[in-house]
């Protein structure tokens, strides 16, 4: 009869289990929900400051890299012409509109270290971050400074609460999917700085 002790802990496990994935199902679908709701607005919010949207970065994160709906992704809108940007932090939620101006960098967290600055033309790579594919992903942060005492920062979390909070595998289509997104938007303040740093000298 001693075996059915490792048998009931397997099966508590997977009981356990069941019951997190279940928990983490709602919370995303709530979560993803309420994102939709928010990028509908961003529409209004353009026509209330008289913008013309000429680009829009759609974001994949871990919870959407996989689905095609950009609804439910973070978005940036830009005005090239106006040199303004709508950024949404979906957490708060806040949508604030910046000029390119008020940009002053951004930095990339990964596992609660700093992995990329872009405070300067070029960045500043920590541990080759665009390259690394090695261990897990427990959480990937952007954060965007702005110079704006009422809107310091703006944060974006394009890996967190992972299921079961294991993280994502590096070599995942999923890390990969949203490192691939984070590069291209990284590519674009990188011209946004190149930009206002030539207009200011």
């Amino acid at each position: 009869m001693i075996w059915l002790s490792p048998l009931l802990v397997l099966v508590v496990m997977g009981i356990g289990l069941s019951v997190g994935w279940c928990i983490w199902v709602v919370k995303r679908k709530r979560f993803l929900k309420k994102r939709a709701e928010i990028n509908a607005t961003l529409m209004q919010t353009v026509k209330n400051h008289g913008l013309n949207i000429d680009k829009v970065f759609v974001i994949d994160d871990h919870q959407t890299f996989d689905k095609k709906d950009p609804s439910i992704k973070p978005q940036f809108l830009i005005d090239m012409t106006a040199k303004k940007m709508i950024f949404v932090d979906y957490d708060k939620p806040l949508t604030v509109v910046v000029g390119f101006e008020e940009f002053l960098n951004y930095e990339i967290y990964e596992n609660g270290s700093m992995a990329f600055s872009g405070g300067a033309v070029g960045g500043l790579l920590a541990g080759g971050f665009w390259g690394e594919s090695v261990g897990k992903c427990n959480n990937l942060r952007l954060i965007i400074r702005l110079k704006r005492y009422d809107c310091p920062q703006m944060v974006y979390d394009i890996i967190a609460k992972t299921p079961m909070n294991l993280g994502i595998v590096k070599t995942s289509r999923a890390y990969q999917t949203c490192v691939s997104s984070m590069q291209e938007l990284a590519s674009f303040f990188e011209v946004i700085k190149y930009e206002t740093n030539s207009e200011t000298k």
